[in-house]
């Protein structure tokens, strides 16, 4: 039942609840709630604060954690009855606009340089393709309701103290998998390969400038 509340919540169906989208399906509900209502709800249920709520979260917010079965509150509250069921299937609830948590996270910002790279600087790089050694979990489908196990990963560019300082990792492009595990556990039949790029320029304890 929780379930099926979580996806009529779900307007964009990407697996996780935004603060418009949960304001809007508690509103559907008939409950009166404010923004600031909200946000309590988000901040003490968004277990990596990244300003989503997961099913999980969902269920952790209004799942009594001491009993297998569903709060009976929080199924008073919400309005739901087990005869909810079916309607849930076939609703869809329109997200009721709000500010969003995830906004006041700090962005990252790359900055890209147009200018074009020296020769006598590109002749001292070398270029390599690397087993990839270790990997930086990105997104799964665990906890979004989707029954498909699903994955995506990059590699692991912190090579750790010891490393030459002279040698880079460069991704070539995120991994998707049909599982849980990183794509080296579940497949030792292909490799997984990244760019390993070393400034010949400079010793191997000397980090390079280009």
């Amino acid at each position: 039942m929780l379930l099926d509340a979580f996806r009529a919540f779900d307007f964009d169906r990407n697996g996780r609840l935004s603060c418009s989208e949960l304001y809007g399906g508690l509103t559907w509900l008939g409950l009166d709630l404010t923004p600031e209502h909200i946000y309590a709800i988000m901040r003490s249920s968004d277990a990596d604060h990244d300003g989503y709520m997961t099913f999980q979260d969902f269920v952790k917010a209004f799942r009594d954690p001491d009993d297998s079965e569903v709060n009976e509150w929080a199924i008073e509250m919400m309005g739901l009855t087990h005869d909810s069921e079916n309607e849930f299937q076939r609703v869809v609830i329109p997200p009721r606009p709000i500010h969003e948590l995830f906004e006041d996270l700090p962005k990252k910002r790359y900055k890209f340089e147009g200018e074009d790279i020296p020769i006598a600087v590109l002749g001292k790089l070398k270029l390599k393709l690397k087993k990839v050694p270790a990997w930086d979990f990105v997104w799964s489908s665990e906890g979004t309701g989707n029954r498909n196990k699903a994955s995506v990963w990059s590699v692991k560019m912190d090579r750790g103290l010891l490393h030459k300082r002279n040698k880079m990792r460069v991704s070539l492009g995120h991994f998707a998998v049909q599982s849980y595990d990183n794509p080296t556990s579940g497949d030792k039949k292909s490799e997984k390969l990244c760019l390993e790029v070393t400034d010949l320029g400079v010793s191997m304890i000397s980090k390079s400038d280009n």
